[in-house]
C-alpha cells in the first residue's frame, strides 16, 4: 500500500495580514503623537509672545508711572494744585478731569504710554494734631493711572498709584 502524502500548501497562503494591520496602528500612533507635539509647541509659543506682549506694556506702563512721579517732585510748592484736576485746565478741556500726558520714547509700541494725574482732596496727616490752636498742614494727594500698550493694541496694563506730597 502506498501512502499519499498531503501537499504542502505554500507558506505564503498561512499569512492573513497580521503584520499589516499592526504596522498601521503603530504608524497612526506615531502620526497622532507628532500632531500632539506640533499643538503643543505652537501653543508655547503663544503663550510666550503673550507673555513677552505683557511685560512690554507693564515695562511702558512703569515708564508712565516714574515720568508722573518725576514730574510731581520736580514741581514748586505753589505750583502744585494746577497740576492735577483742581484748577481749570485750558484747550476745551472739562475742568475736574484728569490730565493726560504721554510718555516718549517707545517707538515700537502700538501705542506710547500715557498717565493721568488726578487731584485727590487735602487730608490731615495720621500723626497731625486735630485740636484747635494748632495749625494744620494739608497733605495733598494724586492720584495718577498709567496706560501702557505693548506691540498690539490689544495687549494693555494699566496701574494706578497714589502720591502723597507734603
Amino acid at each position: 500500500m502506498q501512502r499519499t502524502h498531503p501537499r504542502k500548501r505554500p507558506y505564503w497562503r498561512f499569512e492573513t495580514g497580521g503584520a499589516l494591520v499592526v504596522s498601521l496602528v503603530l504608524l497612526t500612533l506615531a502620526t497622532l503623537t507628532g500632531l500632539t507635539a506640533m499643538q503643543v509647541t505652537l501653543l508655547q509659543g503663544h503663550m510666550a509672545n503673550n507673555t513677552r506682549e505683557q511685560a512690554l506694556a507693564l515695562e511702558a506702563a512703569e515708564a508712565a508711572l516714574r515720568a508722573a512721579a518725576h514730574q510731581l517732585t520736580a514741581i514748586p510748592g505753589d505750583q502744585l494744585l494746577g497740576q492735577g484736576n483742581k484748577t481749570e485746565t485750558t484747550n476745551g478741556e472739562v475742568p475736574g478731569a484728569p490730565v493726560q500726558h504721554t510718555v516718549g520714547g517707545f517707538a515700537d509700541l502700538a501705542h506710547a504710554p500715557v498717565y493721568a494725574m488726578e487731584y485727590l482732596p487735602s487730608t490731615v496727616g495720621a500723626s497731625q494734631s486735630l485740636a484747635t490752636d494748632e495749625a494744620v498742614q494739608p497733605v495733598h494727594r494724586f492720584r495718577v493711572t498709567a496706560t501702557g500698550w505693548g506691540h498690539s493694541e490689544h495687549t494693555i496694563v494699566r496701574l494706578q498709584s497714589v502720591f502723597r506730597l507734603n
